[in-house]
């Protein structure tokens, strides 16, 4: 069984914290754990360290933290994210705004570039980014 569907059983598994750094998750490994993230009310803490997310994986990451008012902490540090899933994931957070529960993102070691750069600046407001 998937860790997606485990974490999306209704079976009282509760989990706060989940380290899946360095498993060559995918954009398709994002997205399953996106449907997950959308309706988990426990965890607080993912780390994606090291893994190849990419643009389209950051997004759909995104898009599962408007369901999500429990993630505290989500380490995306080298992914390969570019400027494209930097920027998508800048609109999303600023459309949370205070409302997001994300309080630490790490998105260092992607290539985000001067675009990418700026447009998490503004995501500065209400999350700590490194």
């Amino acid at each position: 069984m998937s860790v997606s569907r485990v974490l999306q059983s209704d079976k009282g598994f509760e989990c706060a914290t989940l380290l899946l750094a360095r498993n060559g998750i995918s954009a398709e490994g994002a997205r399953l754990l996106s449907s997950m993230l959308a309706i988990n009310e426990t965890l607080t803490s993912l780390s994606l360290y090291k893994n190849k997310i990419g643009d389209d994986g950051i997004l759909w990451l995104s898009l599962a933290l408007l369901g999500n008012r429990t993630l505290s902490t989500l380490n995306v540090r080298d992914n390969g994210i570019g400027e494209g899933g930097a920027c998508g994931l800048s609109d999303v957070m600023c459309r949370l705004g205070q409302d997001c529960s994300l309080r630490l993102l790490n998105i260092s070691e992607n290539a985000i570039g001067p675009k990418g750069r700026s447009t998490c600046l503004y995501v500065c407001m209400y999350v700590f980014v490194c």
